[in-house]
C-alpha cells in the first residue's frame, strides 16, 4: 500500500523531492502466495550544494516511515528479496502539484517587455521559452525579469534570432547551440534540465523561400537536431521541445493552406523533416488536447484584422515525450497579447502537466 501524508517541512541539506512510481514485475513465486504486486519507489533528493542523491527502495523485509518526506510506505513483507531496479526517470515538479511550460516569440524581448511582464504576472509559467529576442546579450533585460521572480538565461545577437529561458526554479546544465561541427547556432537553440524536466527551447530557421539556400539550411537544422535528440535523451526521459519551429504540419495549422505549398513553412519537405524529428518520441501536445481545431499562434503583420479574421499560422510548439505529454491537462493558445498595443506578430502558447 503507498499512501501520501501531509509533509512536514523538509530539514536541511534536502531542498527538493521527487517520487515516481511503478509497478514491479510479477514474482511468480510470490504472486501465488500473496496476490499481490510489489510497487517501487524511486526517490530522488538534492543537497545543498545540488549533488543527486538516489535512492531506491524495493522489496525488502522492511520499510520505516520516511519522516519528513510526505510518504508513508509498506511493500509486501518479502523476506530476504533483493532490491528491484527498474528504468523510470523520476519527473519532480519542486514540490507543486502541477508544472506550466510556454512559449514565445517576442519579436525583440525590449519591445514586448510590457507585454512580457504582464503575461507573467497573470500566468505563472513555470518555464517559458523565448525565440528572437533579438538583442545583445549586454542589452537583455536581465534586472526586469528577475525583478518578476525568474531565473534566466540566454544568448543573443544585435537585431537577430535570439533565445532564452525563463524559470521559477533555477535551470540546470545549461547549453547553447550545437556541437557537431557544423554552424554552433547558439542563438538559436537552448536547453536546460528545469525541475526533472529537459527542456529544449528551438528558432528553427524559417528557410526564406523553398529554392533559397536558407531552406537547405533549414531542413539540416532538423536533421541536425534529431541527431542531437538521440546523442543527449532517451524517448523514456520527461522532454520538453518548444519555441518557433517554422512548420505548419497539418492543413489546418494554416490558413487557405491549399495556396502555400511552396512556402518554405508549409513546404512537403519541411514537413516531412519537421516529422522525422518528431519520431524521436515527441507528441504536440496542443493537438492532444484541440484535435481537429484551426487556431493559431502566429498572424501576420501585413493581414489586417488576422487576429479577429483568424487568418493565421501555428508554427509555435509544445511538444514532449510520453513520459511528459502522458501528463499534460491542458494546452492553449492566449490571443488576447497579439491584440494589445504593439505586440509580437506571434502570442503565447502554455502547456500544464500533472505531477
Amino acid at each position: 500500500m503507498v499512501q501520501t501524508s501531509v509533509a512536514r517541512p523538509l530539514r536541511p541539506p534536502l531542498k527538493r523531492l521527487a517520487a515516481s512510481f511503478a509497478y514491479g514485475t510479477l514474482i511468480d513465486e510470490f504472486l501465488h502466495a500473496f496476490k499481490r504486486v510489489a510497487i517501487h519507489v524511486w526517490i530522488v533528493c538534492i543537497d545543498e550544494n545540488d549533488t543527486d542523491t538516489f535512492f531506491l527502495i524495493g522489496s525488502v523485509f522492511q520499510c520505516p516511515r520516511i519522516e519528513g518526506f510526505g510518504f508513508s510506505w509498506m511493500p509486501p513483507r518479502l523476506t530476504g528479496w533483493s532490491l528491484s531496479y527498474f528504468n523510470r526517470w523520476p519527473i519532480y515538479f519542486n514540490e507543486k502539484d502541477r508544472m506550466k511550460i510556454s512559449t514565445f516569440n517576442a519579436n525583440s524581448i525590449r519591445s514586448r517587455l510590457p507585454i512580457l511582464l504582464e503575461w507573467l504576472e497573470d500566468h505563472q509559467p513555470d518555464i517559458l521559452g523565448i525565440q528572437e529576442t533579438k538583442v545583445q546579450d549586454v542589452d537583455f533585460p536581465r534586472a526586469a525579469i528577475e525583478a518578476a521572480g525568474y531565473h534566466v538565461v540566454f544568448k543573443g545577437e544585435k537585431s537577430y534570432n535570439g533565445v532564452a529561458l525563463l524559470c521559477k526554479s533555477e535551470p540546470q546544465e545549461v547549453r547553447f547551440g550545437f556541437d557537431d561541427g557544423g554552424p554552433a547556432d547558439e542563438t538559436r537553440l537552448i536547453r536546460a534540465v528545469v525541475d526533472g524536466v529537459s527542456v529544449v527551447n528551438t528558432y528553427v530557421p524559417q528557410g526564406r523561400a523553398i529554392d533559397h539556400v536558407m531552406y537547405q539550411y533549414k531542413l539540416a537544422w532538423y536533421s541536425r537536431l534529431r541527431k542531437l535528440f538521440e546523442a543527449e535523451y532517451k524517448p523514456d526521459q520527461p522532454v520538453a521541445w518548444i519555441g518557433d519551429i517554422n512548420i505548419a504540419v497539418e492543413p489546418i495549422d494554416v490558413t487557405r493552406p491549399e495556396t502555400r505549398k511552396k512556402d518554405p513553412c508549409y513546404h512537403i519537405d519541411a514537413h516531412d523533416a519537421f516529422l522525422e524529428t518528431c519520431s524521436f518520441g515527441f507528441e504536440d501536445v496542443f493537438r492532444k488536447h484541440h484535435a481537429g481545431e484551426e487556431l493559431y499562434s502566429f498572424f501576420d503583420y501585413r493581414v489586417k484584422d488576422a487576429v479577429r479574421r483568424n487568418l493565421g499560422w501555428r508554427i509555435d510548439y509544445i511538444l514532449a515525450t510520453p513520459a511528459l505529454a502522458d501528463k499534460s491537462s491542458s494546452c492553449e493558445i492566449d490571443l488576447e497579447p497579439r491584440m494589445k498595443e504593439k505586440p509580437s506578430d506571434h502570442t503565447f502558447m502554455m502547456a500544464e502537466f500533472e505531477s
